[in-house]
């Protein structure tokens, strides 16, 4: 550093980098936020309807019920996430559209991205899996409205939690 170079009102104390590097990733984060939340709202209770709308075979019936069961209670956040989001696709995959896949699967990685930024409260994740559980059983009932309802209460769910961390 030499003075001569850089004036003193363009020097910025590291600590107010830091703050504005954390204003900036904030906000960023908030934008995403908004469009992430408001697609997952529209697409995965639709998702979730489609699904319950379908016959279930023996297959997609064991494969949401895995996907369920895989979802830990304990373990790492990167872990449960993951299955978390496993479990979400393998509800777009009952309706067979490579698109609604496809959707949720970029909506689950931005999703993803967000959560990773917030603590993990274990109340939110008790809380996931009992909404988890309701909307398989609607969808293994062929209940599209439950199912539907269902997991728009998780979507607003996991979309009030963020919000309140990050905007």
């Amino acid at each position: 550093y030499r003075p001569d170079e850089h004036p003193a009102d363009e020097v910025v104390a590291p600590s107010e980098q830091v703050g504005a590097h954390e204003r900036r990733r904030r906000h960023d984060h908030v934008d995403q936020l908004g469009d992430v939340l408001t697609l997952r709202q529209v697409l995965e209770p639709g998702a979730a309807q489609l699904a319950a709308e379908r016959p279930l075979d023996d297959e997609a019936r064991v494969n949401l019920t895995t996907r369920l069961a895989e979802v830990p209670t304990g373990g790492s956040h990167e872990a449960h996430r993951l299955a978390d989001a496993r479990l979400h696709l393998a509800i777009a995959e009952v309706p067979g559209s490579a698109s609604l896949i496809a959707a949720v699967a970029d909506v689950q990685m931005s999703l993803g991205d967000l959560l990773a930024t917030i603590p993990v409260l274990e109340t939110n994740i008790d809380h996931s899996h009992r909404q988890h559980r309701q909307i398989v059983a609607a969808i293994l009932d062929n209940d599209p409205g439950t199912a539907r309802d269902r997991m728009r209460a998780h979507v607003d769910a996991t979309a009030a939690l963020l919000r309140g961390f990050l905007e």
